[in-house]
């Protein structure tokens, strides 16, 4: 909790995969964990949910949640990632969406 609290504090963003007890899952089809791949996902115009050709650090989080419950191994249990974010810094542009003509 003291990182969430100094996160807020000194405007940085925290992300982590999963909450409390939860343990983070691998994802075996992309080879590294499941909330990464689902951040990596986020990467793309499809997130960009405001339609300003930038895909925010919120944006995309948001996108990558439903991907990490839709694939998550329901017999290990429940991962939900957390993310602790000052407003400011929530809407700064990770990647510009630009759409495919």
């Amino acid at each position: 909790h003291s990182l969430m609290k100094r996160s807020a504090a000194s405007l940085f963003p925290l992300m982590v995969a999963s909450k409390g007890e939860e343990q983070s899952q691998e994802y075996a089809p992309a080879g590294h964990g499941l909330f990464t791949y689902a951040l990596m996902s986020a990467l793309a115009p499809d997130a960009d949910r405001d339609g300003d050709l930038l895909v925010t650090l919120r944006e995309a989080f948001n996108f990558a949640m439903p991907i990490v419950e839709q694939l998550r191994d329901k017999d290990a249990g429940r991962q939900t990632p957390q993310m602790v974010v000052p407003t400011v810094v929530g809407d700064l542009a990770l990647v510009g969406a630009r759409q495919q003509p």
